[in-house]
């Protein structure tokens, strides 16, 4: 029983430093999307933060779209705004990371065909996004 009392603690510590690190790699991650290409668009208003937190938070994800691929990274922590954009900008994304050598962790990995969702009513025609 003894043994196992120092076990408590530990497991506190070791959750706390794996949060305390969590917003540094977000940050990070975010950095490497804006160079990338990809738009930033805030949830200025109810419905934009309404919806935003209805999508998987820091994890990029498809959505399809009149037969178009989008890449969509929602922030509610950080920033409270959703990245945007197209294979292009997924492409470079995928590139600047490895250059810098960054292994994609399996969150960031866009996930094909998922549907999540995003109310495009709300965010507006993905057109301008990319403008």
């Amino acid at each position: 029983m003894r043994s196992l009392m120092w076990m408590g603690p530990l497991f506190l510590i070791g959750m706390l430093i794996g949060c305390a690190a969590h917003p540094t790699d977000i940050i990070q991650d975010e950095g490497f999307l804006s160079a990338g290409g990809f738009r930033v668009i805030r949830a200025d208003d109810s419905e934009k933060r309404r919806n935003l937190a209805t999508l998987p938070a820091h994890r990029l994800v498809t959505e399809t779209k009149g037969g178009a691929v989008y890449y969509v990274y929602a922030d509610s922590t950080v920033c409270g705004c959703i990245y945007f954009g197209d294979e292009e900008t997924y492409q470079e994304y995928r590139r600047l990371a490895l250059n810098r050598h960054l292994t994609h962790r399996e969150a960031m990995k866009a996930k094909p065909d998922q549907r999540i969702a995003l109310d495009w009513a709300v965010w507006g025609n993905p057109g301008w996004w990319l403008g």
